[in-house]
């Protein structure tokens, strides 16, 4: 119980500091916001303190709505210079995470096309071949399509 009552004060002197305008911050991204090769953390600097919170940039662009002190960490490195954030564009941290993400946010894309048709996935109506992807398994496990990538070796 010492330990737990130690870790809970620590806790609570983290989240009555003030950050200073232009520190760097790590905001924790949801498990369901994020693929399962995303980063765990957005990197964003605090542009503005106001009463009910903080105003956090990312590299081009605002974070839209106030942070908490207790949904950010300080960062202990330097990488955005507050200086790079264009004030004039606002975006989601929904859009911010799928920007930084590695495949487009929270998994992969599904284009779920049909089973009929000569053009399937040859058109843009194809969420995959309108995004520059390749259809993967997710999409249409059993049907072949004009592009899914086709391996020419055979594993044994």
């Amino acid at each position: 119980m010492t330990k737990q009552a130690v870790r809970m004060r620590n806790l609570s002197e983290r989240v009555l500091t003030e950050v200073d305008i232009g520190a760097n911050v790590l905001v924790a991204i949801p498990h369901v916001d994020r693929g399962k090769g995303d980063p765990r953390n957005l990197m964003a600097v605090v542009t503005g303190k106001e009463e009910h919170g903080y105003k956090l940039g990312i590299k081009d662009r605002i974070l839209r709505g106030l942070y908490t002190r207790n949904q950010f960490e300080l960062s202990d490195s330097n990488f955005i210079s507050i200086h790079c954030v264009n004030y004039d564009n606002e975006i989601s941290f929904r859009k911010a995470v799928s920007k930084v993400s590695l495949c487009d946010g929270q998994g992969y894309t599904k284009c779920g096309c049909s089973a009929s048709g000569k053009t399937r996935c040859n058109t843009k109506r194809c969420l995959c071949k309108n995004s520059g992807q390749m259809c993967n398994s997710r999409c249409h496990p059993n049907i072949t399509c004009s592009n899914k990538y086709l391996s020419s070796s055979v594993f044994m």
